[in-house]
């Protein structure tokens, strides 16, 4: 969906202010952005997509539970949540249901349904924090459920990418394509065997980087998302910058992350990625040993082809020499 198209559901006709002003207080007071103005098209494009596309999960949102189908109407609504959940990630989730329950928003339909609940806090969860709570220990905080899913990702190998790892390299010596994704949970995995999913929304983390939003996270998570970005578009590079400016306009996603100068090769330094940056690394491997048996054959059957040519040459040569000897006598 581009920017216009979602502009479209969200922005007003030119006599209907109101509207306009949905877009500015998602973008202030969901993630964070003191001057929505000043936004990038594209980066607020991703977000409002993000937001668009949570809206229209019905896993999340059926009709039969809820009325929150209207993005122009309700926007208000979901703000309100987001900012009672902001400022109690440290209650349990019991009992954030129990407030949902004696004080339920008027779009939730059937708030006596723990499913249903559940539904509504995995929505303004995914929306706000781009990830999906474990919601299964209900003495838990809303913090220890946005930080549990983190806790399973796999430890990394003690091993190194190459120096030439990018998404330059992937792309032209390994032939892997990419998609974006709003879900943190899927960032750096398979979306099939030669499409990369990459989580698209680098300022809104880098933001929460420094403010309370952040904590809710696991320590590290953040700045090694920051690492993976640049890891795969190093915009130090003037090349690769000017490069990612053009995909952010065309894609409207946001990538763009600065790293400094630290290490960025040795997979120990990436607790949660690492292991999915290996698996990508070793289906490189797989493709450029494809990609040298490939040549290989193909100068074999050249070199046959080649071969069997200058035989025939020779043989015809041969022939014709004996017939001129044989006219000649």
């Amino acid at each position: 969906m581009s920017f216009s198209n979602i502009l479209s559901k969200f922005s007003k006709p030119s006599n209907d202010p109101q509207k306009q002003q949905i877009i500015e207080n998602l973008l202030r007071e969901i993630w964070g952005f003191a001057s929505p103005h000043a936004v990038p098209k594209a980066k607020a494009a991703s977000c409002l997509y993000h937001y668009e596309n949570l809206l229209t999960n019905r896993q999340l949102l059926d009709e039969q539970n809820t009325s929150l189908h209207d993005s122009n109407t309700q926007s208000s609504d979901v703000i309100a949540l987001v900012q009672y959940l902001k400022q109690n990630s440290q209650t349990s989730i019991a009992d954030i249901r129990d407030y949902l329950k004696r004080s339920p928003p008027h779009w939730l339909l059937n708030p006596q349904s723990q499913e249903v609940l559940d539904s509504i806090l995995n929505f303004c969860v995914r929306l706000w924090l781009f990830s999906r709570p474990d919601l299964s220990d209900s003495n838990g905080t809303l913090q220890e459920a946005v930080r549990k899913p983190f806790a399973n990702f796999n430890r990394p190998p003690n091993a190194w990418l190459w120096l030439e790892f990018s998404e330059k390299t992937l792309r032209e010596r390994g032939n892997f394509h990419f998609t974006y994704t709003s879900d943190i949970s899927e960032h750096l995995t398979f979306a099939s065997r030669s499409i990369i999913r990459v989580f698209c929304h680098a300022s809104v983390m880098e933001r929460y980087e420094m403010t309370d939003d952040g904590k809710l996270y696991p320590p590290g998570l953040l700045p090694e998302i920051r690492r993976t970005l640049n890891l795969l578009w190093p915009i130090e590079d003037v090349h690769t910058a000017k490069h990612v400016y053009h995909l952010e306009k065309q894609q409207e996603v946001d990538i763009e992350a600065g790293m400094g100068h630290e290490e960025k090769f040795d997979l120990r330094l990436y607790p949660f990625f690492g292991e999915r940056l290996a698996k990508i690394q070793e289906r490189l491997e797989s493709a450029e040993h494809r990609r040298t048996n490939s040549r290989g054959l193909q100068i074999a059957i050249w070199g046959i082809v080649l071969t069997a040519s200058f035989g025939l040459v020779s043989a015809i040569t041969g022939v014709m020499q004996l017939e001129i000897s044989r006219l000649e006598e």
